[in-house]
């Protein structure tokens, strides 16, 4: 469940097929076969995805649902119990206090689960990397070789391919110091299209490493 949650909310992926019977694919249909726990994952991320647009559509921001969603899960209450308490005290800090929970500390852990997954994924994410960029493995390596995140490259990669930008362009910018939201403004890229990229992409990772 944890784990579970735990991606949902920072990856919010995209999972193509809904509503398929499990491991049935109507003839001339090219899409992946969804199995069966690919369909209970499918499912549970289409209940966050769910969340997320009711909260929205009474006027959260998607930041804050999701921050509330964290502490939510932590203190283990519902998030809009979260949000309420966010309104009053207007602080991440003070609202996770008030639940017992050390806000800093759970971000931290978050954090650190994140860099884990790029840490122990990080063949299969190369792999997909040289697939997806279509440069070889040692120009890739040598990105790593230079301290560039495993991160930082997979970021990169689909900002390079949705500005048709090469991929060395991108990472020399922001290793000069230009922020991700700079380098996205000039731009021009659609926020909406770079995260279900991203998403997609660690979908595929996350497939391959289960």
């Amino acid at each position: 469940m944890g784990r579970k949650l735990w991606l949902s909310i920072i990856f919010m992926m995209v999972i193509p097929g809904f509503g398929a019977p499990l491991g049935v694919q109507a003839e001339g249909d090219e899409r992946p076969i969804m199995h069966r726990h690919e369909q209970k994952e499918n499912d549970h991320h289409k209940e966050i995805r769910k969340k997320i647009e009711e909260f929205e559509k009474r006027g959260y921001k998607q930041e804050n649902i999701r921050k509330a969603i964290l502490i939510a899960k932590h203190a283990e209450v519902e998030p809009q119990e979260v949000l309420d308490t966010y309104q009053m005290t207007n602080s991440w800090q003070a609202t996770a206090k008030s639940f017992r929970i050390d806000y800093e500390k759970i971000k931290q852990h978050h954090q650190e689960k994140g860099q884990a997954f790029f840490k122990q994924n990080k063949p299969q994410i190369l792999k997909e990397l040289i697939a997806y960029t279509g440069k070889d493995e040692t120009e890739l390596a040598d990105y790593l070789e230079k301290e560039i995140s495993m991160k930082t490259l997979m970021k990169a990669a689909v900002v390079a391919k949705l500005s048709e930008t090469e991929l060395e362009h991108i990472i020399k910018e922001n290793q000069e110091g230009k922020s991700w939201k700079d380098i996205i403004l000039e731009r021009e890229i659609d926020p909406n299209a770079l995260k279900s990229e991203m998403k997609n992409l660690f979908h595929k990772v996350k497939n391959k490493s289960d």
